[in-house]
């Protein structure tokens, strides 16, 4: 990603949810990624008022995908041995899947669609924009039970995800995964708002 755009963001990762708040830096570091839009954890359970309410709980009942909102660079912009890595890099974030107990979770419906703008903004940028949701099943039971499930899942989808980045990106710090809390919600992501604040 370009540099100014990078040193811009890289002051508002705070902002970021856990994992995301190390995996959204790896990706700027990839030569072929042109911008990141919206990103989220995924939830099963919030925080902060988020959800709806849990008797005795200060958590709340909230189902949400996880997900990178990614634009890369357009053909014209790369070299072809780039083209390669960026679509290889696709290909393989794409096919990241995880099941445990029946749940599984993966970003498969990931699709590819030309953009002239940066992600959520008027600003000029072609690119090729890609979003990956790992969706929650909408039927998904309230319990005990489920809630383990999902919360191991999500750790085992962005374990995945960590593992595809390192590959492209040899200087990614990317902190182990267990032990995330994903019941945090920081709704705020939308990088290109930064440009727009200071415009």
């Amino acid at each position: 990603m370009e540099a100014g755009r990078r040193a811009q963001y890289e002051r508002l990762v705070e902002y970021l949810e856990e994992p995301v708040r190390d995996i959204v830096p790896a990706v700027w570091g990839l030569p072929f990624v042109k911008d990141t839009g919206f990103s989220c954890s995924g939830h099963i359970l919030a925080g902060n008022g988020y959800g709806a309410p849990r008797t005795g709980s200060r958590l709340g009942w909230y189902p949400h995908r996880a997900m990178l909102e990614l634009a890369f660079h357009p053909d014209e912009e790369l070299t072809e041995e780039m083209r390669e890595m960026r679509d290889t890099f696709r290909h393989d974030l794409a096919s990241v899947v995880v099941g445990i107990q029946g749940l599984e979770l993966g970003f498969k419906d990931a699709y590819p669609f030309p953009q002239d703008t940066l992600p959520y903004s008027r600003i000029p940028g072609k690119n090729i924009s890609q979003n990956f949701n790992a969706h929650l099943p909408p039927e998904i039971e309230e319990s005990a039970e489920s809630i383990q499930v999902v919360e191991r899942t999500l750790t085992a989808l962005w374990e995945e995800t960590a593992s595809v980045l390192r590959r492209y990106n040899l200087d990614a710090a990317i902190k182990p995964i267990a032990g995330t809390n994903f019941r945090a919600v920081i709704n705020w992501a939308n990088w290109s708002s930064v440009f727009l604040r200071q415009g």
